[in-house]
């Protein structure tokens, strides 16, 4: 992931928060696993991975066992807009680049609220459609993945779209964040 990637300004952000232990909730991913990524720094956390495509869950399951940490991930089959997890169940939220592809993304945010414990945490994040293509491109240079997440630029909300979602869930009092071409919705 190149250095001045937004995840790495909410990694940071996660981590002023104390989201070092407990259960994180990663939603849809693909092939990009940041919830990995974080996994990796944190011993203490484990992780739950929900909104795969079968072909998304071997692929994560595949990546987990290369950097030994399958023992702490649980990838679930599952509707994104129903995720397979008990009410106040995890301690943090993750979802980066999946926003565009939620099928109701008001009944996903509510579905947020309804799985995190008291006083958890999120970090929701997707490019903005009205973000400069000259910052998608160069942010996507070197990164597949990001090529990806970028190229459904034209699908994604732009800043007043989430911000208008945001305030009409159950997460209303989420601060927004923009940071290059992506926006975030981080838990206050």
């Amino acid at each position: 992931m190149p250095t001045n990637h937004s995840l790495n300004t909410i990694f940071q952000s996660a981590r002023s928060q104390h989201v070092t232990f407990g259960t994180l909730l990663e939603i849809g991913p693909g092939r990009f696993w940041p919830g990995l990524q974080y996994l990796a720094e944190h011993p203490d956390l484990e992780l739950i991975g929900a909104g795969y495509a079968p072909e998304e869950r071997a692929a994560a399951r595949q990546e987990a066992r290369k950097l030994k940490l399958l023992t702490r991930a649980d990838y679930r089959e599952g509707r994104v807009d129903r995720l397979p997890v008990d009410d106040r169940s995890v301690d943090a939220v993750i979802s980066y680049g999946s926003v565009h592809q939620w099928p109701r993304p008001l009944a996903m945010l509510d579905e947020i609220a309804r799985v995190l414990k008291v006083g958890g945490r999120y970090f929701i994040g997707n490019v903005r459609r009205d973000a400069s293509w000259v910052s998608t491109f160069w942010s996507g240079l070197h990164n597949p993945a990001l090529r990806a997440v970028y190229a459904a630029k034209p699908k994604t909300p732009d800043l007043a779209e989430f911000k208008n979602l945001l305030a009409m869930s159950r997460l209303s009092a989420a601060a927004l964040v923009s940071v290059g071409p992506d926006v975030w919705a981080v838990s206050k």
